[in-house]
């Protein structure tokens, strides 16, 4: 999830996994139980950083690699990139997240995202337009 603290698109919550330099989009897999991928991403988030939200477009679909299969020749797998609202909680790392910080999404550069997501930062970036990049008055 490409997760906004509010109408203001100019800061985005990220996460870093333990024994990682580099940060992420927070989120995970589709599960079963899931009724579509909205609710794929609001129990990830909230199950990843406590927080309630609410997706609402998505900016990408595309295959990445994925660490959990770096001994398979094949380590791709298929992701969506959903921008999403924050709504309230208290926003704190859980699960296999270990630091949650929020960055200026049009400062954040490649070194600071790990490799199997710069390319969907680079396309989110692309998406957001002047408008909501405004900052609050």
């Amino acid at each position: 999830m490409a997760l906004f603290p509010s109408h203001d698109k100019t800061e985005i919550l990220l996460g870093r996994k333990p024994n990682e330099k580099q940060y992420r989009f927070i989120g995970g897999f589709v599960d079963p139980k899931d009724e579509n991928d909205f609710a794929a991403g609001r129990r990830e988030v909230f199950e990843e950083t406590g927080a309630t939200v609410e997706p609402y477009e998505l900016v990408a679909s595309m295959q990445v690699d994925d660490w959990r299969y770096k001994k398979e020749d094949d380590r791709k797998i298929m992701t969506r990139l959903y921008k999403a609202k924050f709504i309230h909680g208290p926003i704190a790392p859980n699960d296999d997240i270990a630091e949650v910080k929020w960055f200026k999404v049009m400062e954040i550069l490649s070194k600071d995202i790990v490799e199997e997501h710069s390319e969907l930062m680079n396309l989110l970036q692309l998406n957001l337009d002047k408008n909501e990049l405004k900052l609050k008055k």
